[in-house]
Protein backbone atom coordinates (compact mmCIF):
# COMPACT_ATOMS: atom_id res chain seq x y z
CA UNK A 1 0.00 0.00 0.00
CA UNK A 2 2.86 2.46 0.95
CA UNK A 3 4.43 1.46 -2.80
CA UNK A 4 0.80 2.65 -4.18
CA UNK A 5 0.62 6.09 -2.49
CA UNK A 6 3.78 6.92 -3.25
CA UNK A 7 3.68 5.93 -6.89
CA UNK A 8 0.22 7.64 -7.26
CA UNK A 9 1.88 10.27 -5.09
CA UNK A 10 4.42 11.35 -7.44
CA UNK A 11 2.27 11.17 -10.78
CA UNK A 12 -0.12 13.39 -9.49
CA UNK A 13 2.59 15.55 -8.17
CA UNK A 14 4.88 15.11 -11.38
CA UNK A 15 1.33 16.36 -13.71
CA UNK A 16 0.02 18.24 -11.55
CA UNK A 17 2.37 20.03 -11.18
CA UNK A 18 3.19 20.57 -14.78
CA UNK A 19 -0.87 21.34 -15.57
CA UNK A 20 -1.29 24.54 -12.50
CA UNK A 21 1.65 25.64 -13.83
CA UNK A 22 1.34 26.03 -17.73
CA UNK A 23 -2.55 27.09 -16.44
CA UNK A 24 -1.25 29.51 -14.26
CA UNK A 25 0.62 31.29 -16.81
CA UNK A 26 -1.80 31.49 -19.24
CA UNK A 27 -4.10 33.13 -16.57
CA UNK A 28 -1.35 35.49 -15.28
CA UNK A 29 -0.86 36.66 -18.57
CA UNK A 30 -4.12 36.84 -20.13
CA UNK A 31 -6.41 36.30 -16.99
CA UNK A 32 -9.59 34.05 -17.24
CA UNK A 33 -12.29 36.11 -19.93
CA UNK A 34 -8.66 36.61 -22.14
CA UNK A 35 -8.11 32.87 -21.87
CA UNK A 36 -11.36 31.37 -22.97
CA UNK A 37 -12.12 34.61 -25.50
CA UNK A 38 -8.93 33.36 -27.24
CA UNK A 39 -9.95 30.34 -27.55
CA UNK A 40 -13.36 31.38 -28.76
CA UNK A 41 -11.82 32.88 -31.17
CA UNK A 42 -9.32 29.76 -32.22
CA UNK A 43 -12.31 27.69 -32.49
CA UNK A 44 -14.61 30.28 -35.51
CA UNK A 45 -11.07 30.35 -37.00
CA UNK A 46 -10.43 26.50 -37.02
CA UNK A 47 -14.74 26.21 -37.41
CA UNK A 48 -14.41 25.86 -41.69
CA UNK A 49 -10.97 23.86 -41.70
CA UNK A 50 -11.99 21.10 -38.92
CA UNK A 51 -14.41 18.47 -38.66
CA UNK A 52 -16.98 19.35 -35.76
CA UNK A 53 -16.05 16.37 -33.90
CA UNK A 54 -12.90 17.03 -33.90
CA UNK A 55 -13.58 20.70 -32.32
CA UNK A 56 -16.20 18.87 -29.95
CA UNK A 57 -13.21 16.43 -28.79
CA UNK A 58 -10.59 19.58 -28.08
CA UNK A 59 -13.35 21.60 -26.32
CA UNK A 60 -14.42 18.72 -24.52
CA UNK A 61 -10.45 18.24 -23.94
CA UNK A 62 -9.84 21.77 -22.79
CA UNK A 63 -12.41 21.24 -20.14
CA UNK A 64 -11.26 18.46 -18.64
CA UNK A 65 -7.70 19.79 -18.49
CA UNK A 66 -9.20 22.72 -17.15
CA UNK A 67 -11.62 21.31 -14.16
CA UNK A 68 -8.44 18.71 -13.28
CA UNK A 69 -5.99 21.59 -12.70
CA UNK A 70 -8.58 23.46 -10.57
CA UNK A 71 -9.43 20.41 -8.70
CA UNK A 72 -5.34 19.61 -8.58
CA UNK A 73 -4.72 23.14 -7.36
CA UNK A 74 -7.86 23.34 -4.53
CA UNK A 75 -6.52 20.25 -3.52
CA UNK A 76 -3.29 21.39 -2.98
CA UNK A 77 -1.93 17.99 -4.77
CA UNK A 78 1.30 19.22 -5.84
CA UNK A 79 2.15 20.57 -2.34
CA UNK A 80 5.29 18.69 -1.00
CA UNK A 81 5.20 16.42 2.60
CA UNK A 82 7.71 17.64 5.00
CA UNK A 83 9.07 17.57 8.55
CA UNK A 84 6.97 20.12 11.30
CA UNK A 85 8.77 23.29 11.56
CA UNK A 86 10.13 23.67 14.94
CA UNK A 87 11.26 27.27 16.72
CA UNK A 88 12.11 28.41 20.38
CA UNK A 89 15.03 30.32 21.67
CA UNK A 90 15.35 26.79 24.17
CA UNK A 91 17.32 24.79 21.63
CA UNK A 92 18.69 22.38 24.27
CA UNK A 93 14.97 21.59 25.10
CA UNK A 94 14.01 21.19 21.11
CA UNK A 95 17.29 19.41 20.67
CA UNK A 96 15.44 17.14 23.53
CA UNK A 97 11.89 16.86 21.80
CA UNK A 98 13.34 16.27 18.14
CA UNK A 99 15.88 13.15 19.53
CA UNK A 100 12.24 12.15 21.49
CA UNK A 101 9.76 12.34 19.01
CA UNK A 102 9.82 10.78 15.50
CA UNK A 103 6.19 12.45 14.97
CA UNK A 104 8.53 15.91 14.73
CA UNK A 105 11.77 14.81 12.14
CA UNK A 106 9.72 12.62 9.91
CA UNK A 107 7.34 13.84 7.29
CA UNK A 108 3.96 14.18 8.20
CA UNK A 109 1.60 12.92 5.00
CA UNK A 110 -1.94 13.35 5.09
CA UNK A 111 -3.67 11.32 2.74
CA UNK A 112 -3.50 12.19 -0.49
CA UNK A 113 -6.69 13.01 -2.28
CA UNK A 114 -8.21 15.30 0.20
CA UNK A 115 -5.94 15.63 3.24
CA UNK A 116 -3.87 19.01 1.83
CA UNK A 117 -6.50 21.08 1.86
CA UNK A 118 -7.55 22.45 5.53
CA UNK A 119 -11.09 22.72 5.09
CA UNK A 120 -11.53 19.64 3.97
CA UNK A 121 -9.81 18.54 6.99
CA UNK A 122 -12.18 20.42 9.18
CA UNK A 123 -15.07 18.80 7.16
CA UNK A 124 -13.44 15.17 8.13
CA UNK A 125 -12.86 15.90 11.78
CA UNK A 126 -16.79 16.89 11.87
CA UNK A 127 -18.45 14.10 10.36
CA UNK A 128 -16.67 11.15 10.64
CA UNK A 129 -14.27 12.39 14.08
CA UNK A 130 -11.57 9.67 14.72
CA UNK A 131 -11.78 6.14 13.11
CA UNK A 132 -11.59 3.92 16.01
CA UNK A 133 -13.58 5.35 19.44
CA UNK A 134 -14.56 2.98 22.13
CA UNK A 135 -15.46 5.29 25.28
CA UNK A 136 -12.86 5.37 28.25
CA UNK A 137 -13.23 3.99 31.38
CA UNK A 138 -14.28 7.06 33.23
CA UNK A 139 -16.24 9.04 35.81
CA UNK A 140 -18.29 12.48 36.12
CA UNK A 141 -16.99 15.04 39.14
CA UNK A 142 -18.38 18.15 40.02
CA UNK A 143 -17.17 20.99 41.89
CA UNK A 144 -19.66 23.35 43.08
CA UNK A 145 -17.68 27.57 42.33
CA UNK A 146 -17.95 30.43 44.77
CA UNK A 147 -20.16 32.28 42.48
CA UNK A 148 -23.11 29.14 41.96
CA UNK A 149 -21.68 27.89 38.84
CA UNK A 150 -21.09 23.91 38.30
CA UNK A 151 -18.12 23.08 37.22
CA UNK A 152 -18.24 19.10 35.50
CA UNK A 153 -15.16 17.27 34.17
CA UNK A 154 -14.78 13.50 33.27
CA UNK A 155 -11.90 11.71 35.48
CA UNK A 156 -10.11 8.57 33.77
CA UNK A 157 -7.62 6.84 35.56
CA UNK A 158 -4.25 5.41 34.08
CA UNK A 159 -4.87 1.83 32.54
CA UNK A 160 -1.37 0.52 32.61
CA UNK A 161 -0.06 -0.12 35.74
CA UNK A 162 4.12 -0.45 34.50
CA UNK A 163 3.50 2.24 32.40
CA UNK A 164 2.08 4.31 35.62
CA UNK A 165 4.89 3.18 37.77
CA UNK A 166 7.32 4.25 34.97
CA UNK A 167 6.31 7.76 33.96
CA UNK A 168 5.17 8.12 37.65
CA UNK A 169 1.46 9.95 39.09
CA UNK A 170 0.74 12.26 35.97
CA UNK A 171 -2.13 13.82 35.29
CA UNK A 172 -3.20 15.42 32.18
CA UNK A 173 -6.05 18.01 31.93
CA UNK A 174 -7.37 18.18 28.71
CA UNK A 175 -9.78 21.71 28.11
CA UNK A 176 -11.73 21.13 24.62
CA UNK A 177 -12.29 23.47 22.19
CA UNK A 178 -15.65 25.60 21.19
CA UNK A 179 -18.75 23.31 20.75
CA UNK A 180 -16.94 20.31 22.26
CA UNK A 181 -16.81 18.46 25.47
CA UNK A 182 -15.38 15.26 27.23
CA UNK A 183 -17.76 12.77 25.07
CA UNK A 184 -16.75 15.13 21.73
CA UNK A 185 -14.77 11.72 19.13
CA UNK A 186 -11.52 13.24 19.12
CA UNK A 187 -11.42 14.14 22.86
CA UNK A 188 -12.46 10.63 23.60
CA UNK A 189 -9.79 8.94 21.25
CA UNK A 190 -6.71 10.94 22.86
CA UNK A 191 -8.06 10.20 26.51
CA UNK A 192 -8.29 6.33 25.94
CA UNK A 193 -4.86 6.59 24.28
CA UNK A 194 -3.14 8.65 27.27
CA UNK A 195 -5.22 5.99 29.48
CA UNK A 196 -3.23 3.06 27.79
CA UNK A 197 0.07 5.30 27.84
CA UNK A 198 -0.19 5.20 32.00
CA UNK A 199 -1.61 8.97 32.04
CA UNK A 200 -4.52 10.00 34.40
CA UNK A 201 -6.56 12.20 32.10
CA UNK A 202 -8.99 14.65 33.55
CA UNK A 203 -11.58 16.49 30.69
CA UNK A 204 -12.74 19.74 31.49
CA UNK A 205 -15.73 20.54 30.34
CA UNK A 206 -17.12 23.90 29.16
CA UNK A 207 -19.55 25.19 31.49
CA UNK A 208 -23.27 25.58 29.30
CA UNK A 209 -21.95 23.29 27.16
CA UNK A 210 -22.10 19.90 28.46
CA UNK A 211 -25.87 18.21 27.64
CA UNK A 212 -26.92 16.70 30.77
CA UNK A 213 -25.08 19.01 32.96
CA UNK A 214 -27.43 21.75 34.09
CA UNK A 215 -26.17 25.19 34.71
CA UNK A 216 -26.40 26.55 38.18
CA UNK A 217 -25.10 30.03 38.40
CA UNK A 218 -25.64 33.75 35.94
CA UNK A 219 -22.97 32.95 33.29
CA UNK A 220 -21.53 30.11 30.87
CA UNK A 221 -18.56 29.90 28.97
CA UNK A 222 -16.88 32.34 27.04
CA UNK A 223 -13.36 32.19 24.85
CA UNK A 224 -10.99 33.81 27.93
CA UNK A 225 -12.75 33.39 30.94
CA UNK A 226 -9.99 31.01 33.17
CA UNK A 227 -11.85 30.50 36.42
CA UNK A 228 -13.36 27.24 35.60
CA UNK A 229 -9.80 25.75 34.91
CA UNK A 230 -7.76 27.51 37.75
CA UNK A 231 -10.45 25.77 40.12
CA UNK A 232 -10.09 22.46 38.80
CA UNK A 233 -6.44 22.53 38.85
CA UNK A 234 -6.60 23.65 42.50
CA UNK A 235 -9.04 20.61 42.82
CA UNK A 236 -7.26 18.36 41.11
CA UNK A 237 -3.53 19.21 43.34
CA UNK A 238 -5.85 18.92 46.61
CA UNK A 239 -7.22 15.52 45.46
CA UNK A 240 -3.91 14.32 44.30
CA UNK A 241 -1.46 15.87 46.14
CA UNK A 242 2.06 14.19 44.37
CA UNK A 243 0.54 14.50 41.05
CA UNK A 244 2.48 16.28 37.98
CA UNK A 245 -0.23 18.17 35.72
CA UNK A 246 0.50 18.72 31.98
CA UNK A 247 -2.00 21.12 30.18
CA UNK A 248 -3.31 20.41 27.07
CA UNK A 249 -5.91 22.46 25.11
CA UNK A 250 -7.26 22.63 21.82
CA UNK A 251 -8.88 25.74 20.14
CA UNK A 252 -10.35 27.82 22.18
CA UNK A 253 -9.54 25.33 25.23
CA UNK A 254 -5.54 26.60 24.15
CA UNK A 255 -6.45 29.82 24.33
CA UNK A 256 -7.76 29.29 28.34
CA UNK A 257 -4.62 26.93 28.96
CA UNK A 258 -2.28 29.81 28.05
CA UNK A 259 -4.01 32.52 29.34
CA UNK A 260 -3.87 30.92 32.48
CA UNK A 261 -0.41 30.10 32.79
CA UNK A 262 0.34 33.72 31.75
CA UNK A 263 -2.06 35.50 33.92
CA UNK A 264 -0.91 37.39 37.19
CA UNK A 265 -2.37 34.45 39.33
CA UNK A 266 -0.61 32.08 42.64
CA UNK A 267 -0.28 28.89 40.27
CA UNK A 268 -0.01 25.33 42.02
CA UNK A 269 4.00 23.59 41.40
CA UNK A 270 2.18 20.76 40.45
CA UNK A 271 1.70 22.37 36.69
CA UNK A 272 4.83 21.47 34.78
CA UNK A 273 3.59 22.55 31.56
CA UNK A 274 1.26 23.24 28.87
CA UNK A 275 0.44 21.75 25.23
CA UNK A 276 -1.78 24.29 22.76
CA UNK A 277 -2.91 23.11 19.85
CA UNK A 278 -4.65 25.14 16.84
CA UNK A 279 -5.59 28.01 18.47
CA UNK A 280 -5.87 31.59 17.33
CA UNK A 281 -3.79 33.81 20.01
CA UNK A 282 -5.87 36.97 19.46
CA UNK A 283 -9.07 37.24 19.57
CA UNK A 284 -9.00 41.05 19.25
CA UNK A 285 -7.28 40.38 15.86
CA UNK A 286 -10.45 38.34 14.55
CA UNK A 287 -12.95 41.16 15.66
CA UNK A 288 -11.20 43.01 12.51
CA UNK A 289 -11.37 40.37 10.44
CA UNK A 290 -14.66 38.73 10.74
CA UNK A 291 -16.75 41.88 9.31
CA UNK A 292 -14.60 41.00 5.87
CA UNK A 293 -14.68 37.51 5.81
CA UNK A 294 -15.92 35.97 2.91
CA UNK A 295 -17.20 32.16 1.73
CA UNK A 296 -15.73 29.49 4.24
CA UNK A 297 -14.14 31.31 6.39
CA UNK A 298 -17.27 33.73 7.66
CA UNK A 299 -19.11 30.61 7.21
CA UNK A 300 -16.98 29.41 10.43
CA UNK A 301 -17.77 32.35 12.47
CA UNK A 302 -21.43 31.87 11.61
CA UNK A 303 -21.44 28.60 13.19
CA UNK A 304 -20.03 29.98 16.47
CA UNK A 305 -22.51 32.29 16.58
CA UNK A 306 -25.35 30.26 15.94
CA UNK A 307 -24.36 27.68 18.58
CA UNK A 308 -23.26 30.50 21.35
CA UNK A 309 -26.55 31.61 20.80
CA UNK A 310 -27.83 28.17 21.18
CA UNK A 311 -26.17 27.69 24.49
CA UNK A 312 -27.55 30.92 25.88
CA UNK A 313 -31.17 30.57 25.17
CA UNK A 314 -30.93 26.59 26.05
CA UNK A 315 -30.06 27.85 29.60
CA UNK A 316 -32.61 31.50 29.33
CA UNK A 317 -34.38 30.06 33.01
CA UNK A 318 -31.06 30.47 34.54
CA UNK A 319 -29.21 33.15 32.61
CA UNK A 320 -31.80 35.12 31.44
CA UNK A 321 -34.10 36.14 34.50
CA UNK A 322 -35.32 39.35 35.56
CA UNK A 323 -33.08 39.47 38.16
CA UNK A 324 -30.12 38.68 35.65
CA UNK A 325 -30.84 41.00 33.26
CA UNK A 326 -31.67 44.20 35.34
CA UNK A 327 -28.22 43.12 37.59
CA UNK A 328 -26.05 42.98 33.90
CA UNK A 329 -28.14 45.10 31.98
CA UNK A 330 -28.82 42.57 29.40
CA UNK A 331 -31.58 42.61 26.62
CA UNK A 332 -33.05 39.30 25.99
CA UNK A 333 -34.54 40.32 22.11
CA UNK A 334 -30.88 42.13 21.30
CA UNK A 335 -29.56 38.91 22.05
CA UNK A 336 -31.99 36.43 20.31
CA UNK A 337 -31.51 39.15 17.60
CA UNK A 338 -27.80 39.26 17.14
CA UNK A 339 -26.42 38.29 13.95
CA UNK A 340 -22.56 37.52 14.62
CA UNK A 341 -20.62 36.13 17.56
CA UNK A 342 -19.67 40.18 17.90
CA UNK A 343 -23.29 41.36 18.26
CA UNK A 344 -23.68 38.49 20.82
CA UNK A 345 -20.54 39.05 22.74
CA UNK A 346 -21.22 42.82 22.72
CA UNK A 347 -25.07 41.70 24.41
CA UNK A 348 -24.01 38.98 26.66
CA UNK A 349 -20.44 37.77 27.29
CA UNK A 350 -18.46 41.45 27.80
CA UNK A 351 -21.46 42.41 30.20
CA UNK A 352 -21.36 39.09 32.13
CA UNK A 353 -18.12 39.74 32.70
CA UNK A 354 -18.09 43.01 33.61
CA UNK A 355 -16.02 44.92 31.24
CA UNK A 356 -17.00 48.04 29.83
CA UNK A 357 -16.78 47.69 25.82
CA UNK A 358 -16.06 45.16 23.35
CA UNK A 359 -12.59 45.76 22.43
CA UNK A 360 -11.69 45.45 26.49
CA UNK A 361 -12.96 42.07 26.38
CA UNK A 362 -11.55 40.68 23.61
CA UNK A 363 -7.86 42.01 24.51
CA UNK A 364 -8.20 40.79 28.22
CA UNK A 365 -9.70 36.89 26.32
CA UNK A 366 -6.80 36.71 24.14
CA UNK A 367 -3.92 34.80 25.31
CA UNK A 368 -1.48 36.61 23.09
CA UNK A 369 -1.02 39.05 25.77
CA UNK A 370 -0.04 36.82 28.54
CA UNK A 371 2.26 34.64 26.69
CA UNK A 372 5.29 35.69 27.47
CA UNK A 373 4.50 36.00 31.11
CA UNK A 374 4.62 32.12 30.41
CA UNK A 375 6.82 30.20 33.27
CA UNK A 376 6.55 26.65 32.50
CA UNK A 377 7.04 25.13 29.21
CA UNK A 378 5.21 25.69 26.47
CA UNK A 379 4.56 23.89 23.28
CA UNK A 380 2.62 25.50 20.64
CA UNK A 381 0.84 23.44 18.01
CA UNK A 382 -0.50 25.05 14.69
CA UNK A 383 -0.94 24.48 10.52
CA UNK A 384 -0.31 26.31 8.20
CA UNK A 385 -3.86 25.64 6.32
CA UNK A 386 -5.69 26.27 9.13
CA UNK A 387 -8.68 28.06 7.90
CA UNK A 388 -10.20 29.28 11.43
CA UNK A 389 -6.11 30.82 12.11
CA UNK A 390 -4.89 33.60 10.20
CA UNK A 391 -1.21 32.51 9.03
CA UNK A 392 -0.31 35.92 9.65
CA UNK A 393 -0.62 35.65 13.49
CA UNK A 394 1.68 32.54 13.75
CA UNK A 395 4.18 34.15 12.44
CA UNK A 396 3.75 36.82 15.20
CA UNK A 397 3.90 33.75 17.53
CA UNK A 398 6.70 32.15 16.12
CA UNK A 399 9.24 35.83 16.66
CA UNK A 400 7.39 35.52 20.47
CA UNK A 401 8.63 31.62 20.71
CA UNK A 402 12.43 32.85 19.36
CA UNK A 403 13.31 35.46 22.41
CA UNK A 404 10.66 33.30 24.87
CA UNK A 405 13.02 30.50 26.68
CA UNK A 406 9.73 28.46 27.92
CA UNK A 407 8.08 28.75 24.80
CA UNK A 408 8.26 26.27 21.91
CA UNK A 409 5.91 26.98 17.82
CA UNK A 410 5.50 23.88 16.18
CA UNK A 411 4.10 24.42 12.57
CA UNK A 412 3.13 22.05 9.96
CA UNK A 413 2.17 22.73 6.53
CA UNK A 414 -1.25 21.04 6.82
CA UNK A 415 -3.32 19.22 9.27
CA UNK A 416 -6.36 22.14 9.15
CA UNK A 417 -7.93 22.81 12.50
CA UNK A 418 -7.22 19.56 14.48
CA UNK A 419 -7.55 17.42 11.93
CA UNK A 420 -4.52 16.06 11.39
CA UNK A 421 -5.21 12.77 9.21
CA UNK A 422 -2.42 10.92 7.97
CA UNK A 423 -1.30 8.18 5.48
CA UNK A 424 -4.01 6.66 2.92
CA UNK A 425 -5.15 7.86 -0.61
CA UNK A 426 -8.57 8.41 0.33
CA UNK A 427 -8.95 6.67 3.77
CA UNK A 428 -6.60 7.73 6.84
CA UNK A 429 -4.43 5.91 9.42
CA UNK A 430 -6.80 4.87 12.67
CA UNK A 431 -4.39 7.13 14.65
CA UNK A 432 -3.97 10.54 13.60
CA UNK A 433 -0.65 12.44 13.40
CA UNK A 434 -1.91 15.43 16.54
CA UNK A 435 -2.18 12.09 18.78
CA UNK A 436 0.85 10.43 18.19
CA UNK A 437 2.84 13.56 18.72
CA UNK A 438 0.86 14.98 21.78
CA UNK A 439 2.10 11.40 23.54
CA UNK A 440 5.40 11.52 22.77
CA UNK A 441 6.11 15.79 23.43
CA UNK A 442 4.06 14.66 27.06
CA UNK A 443 6.43 11.85 27.83
CA UNK A 444 9.56 14.80 27.08
CA UNK A 445 7.88 17.92 29.19
CA UNK A 446 6.99 15.44 32.11
CA UNK A 447 10.39 13.51 32.72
Amino acid sequence: MDELRTTVEALVSVVGSISVRYLQLALTHLGTSRLWGCVGVALCLLYPLVPGHVLVYFVSGLLTVTLLCQITALLNLTCDCTAPRVDGRNKAFIEHLLLRCPSLTTQYRPPLLWGRNGHLQVYALGIIGRLSVQRPNWRRCYINDSDGSTVSYELAEPKDTALRDELGDVTLVLAPGFNNYSDTNYIRYFTRSAQQSGYRCVVLNHVGMTPGVRVTGSRIFTIGYTGDLALLVDHLTASYPSTRILLVGYSMGANIVVKYLGEQRIRPRAVVGAISVCQGYSILDYSGLIPAMRGLHKFYFLYIAIWYKRYILAHRHVLLTDKVKKRFDLDEQKITRAKNIMELDEQYSRRIYGYPNLHDFYKDSSCLFHLEKVEVPLVMINSKDDPMVPYSRVQAVRQIANRHDKATLIELEHGGHLGFYENGLVIPSRTPWIDRALLEIASVMVK
